[in-house]
C-alpha cells in the first residue's frame, strides 16, 4: 500500500509541474557556436562532439541578458545538464544571477521554477 501512495504522489508531482509551467518548455539544442540571436525557448549546449563547454539561454525575467553556465568538469561554478526523452532539459544546480536582475531559478523538465524569496 505504501508504494502505491508513493507512486501516486510521484505522478501527482509530475502533473502539478506540467500544470504550473507558465512559459513554453525549454528544449535543448546542441551547437558548436552560439548564434547571434537566441530563442527564448531554447537552452543552447555549446561544444564539439561529446564535449560540452557551456550552456546559454536568455534570462527568464525578460531583462534581455544572456546567461552562461559552465559545463566543463574543472570549471567553477559548474552545472550539469540532463536532456530528457522529450528534448526538455534540466539544469543542476539552480541559476542565481548575482548582478543586474538578480533572478534565481531552477530549470527542471524544461520549466522555469522561480525562487520565491
Amino acid at each position: 500500500m505504501n508504494s502505491a501512495w508513493r507512486t501516486l504522489w510521484r505522478y501527482f508531482k509530475r502533473f502539478w509541474r506540467w500544470v504550473t509551467c507558465r512559459r513554453a518548455r525549454l528544449t535543448a539544442i546542441r551547437v558548436e557556436e552560439l548564434p547571434n540571436k537566441l530563442d527564448t525557448n531554447k537552452l543552447y549546449l555549446v561544444g564539439e562532439g561529446d564535449y560540452l563547454w557551456f550552456a546559454a539561454m536568455m534570462c527568464p525575467c525578460d531583462c534581455g541578458h544572456i546567461l552562461y553556465m559552465g559545463l566543463m568538469p574543472d570549471q567553477k561554478p559548474k552545472w550539469s545538464v540532463t536532456v530528457h526523452h522529450d528534448n526538455s532539459v534540466s539544469l543542476f544546480p539552480s541559476v542565481w544571477r548575482k548582478v543586474g536582475c538578480k533572478t534565481h531559478f531552477w530549470l527542471r523538465n524544461g520549466c522555469i521554477i522561480r525562487h520565491k524569496g
